[in-house]
C-alpha cells in the first residue's frame, strides 16, 4: 500500500465523518420541528430515534437520504425564489442539490463503514 492511497483513504474518512455530522444535525433539526409542531417533545425525541434507526437498514437509509436531498433542493429553490426570482430558485436549487447530495453520499459511506 503506497502513501497516496493511504492519504486518500484518510481524507475520505474525514470527509465522511463531517458528512455524518451534517446528517445528524439535519435529523436533530427535523426532530425539533416535529416536536415543536406537535407541542410534544416526547414525539420529537421519538422522531429522532426513529430517524436514526432508519439509518441501520440499507433500503430505508437510501430512501431517507434521497428524501433529505430532495428537501434540501426544495429549500434551496424556495430561498432562491425569495431573493432572485425564478432564476435564483433554479440556481440555488441546483446548488443545494449538489451540496446536499455530496454530503448525503458521504454520510451513506460513513454509515456503511460503521455497520
Amino acid at each position: 500500500m503506497d502513501y497516496k492511497s493511504v492519504r486518500k483513504g484518510n481524507t475520505q474518512a474525514g470527509f465522511n465523518e463531517n458528512a455524518s455530522t451534517w446528517l445528524f444535525f439535519e435529523l436533530i433539526v427535523i426532530s425539533f420541528m416535529i416536536g415543536g409542531f406537535t407541542f410534544n417533545w416526547i414525539i420529537g425525541v421519538a422522531a429522532f430515534i426513529i430517524l436514526t434507526a432508519l439509518l441501520f437498514f440499507k433500503k430505508t437509509k437510501k430512501i431517507l437520504l434521497v428524501l433529505l436531498t430532495i428537501l434540501a433542493t426544495i429549500l434551496g429553490g424556495i430561498l432562491g425564489g425569495m431573493f432572485g426570482g425564478i432564476i435564483g430558485a433554479i440556481v440555488l436549487g441546483i446548488l443545494f442539490l449538489l451540496i446536499s447530495g455530496g454530503l448525503h453520499i458521504g454520510a451513506y459511506e460513513w454509515t456503511e463503514d460503521m455497520n
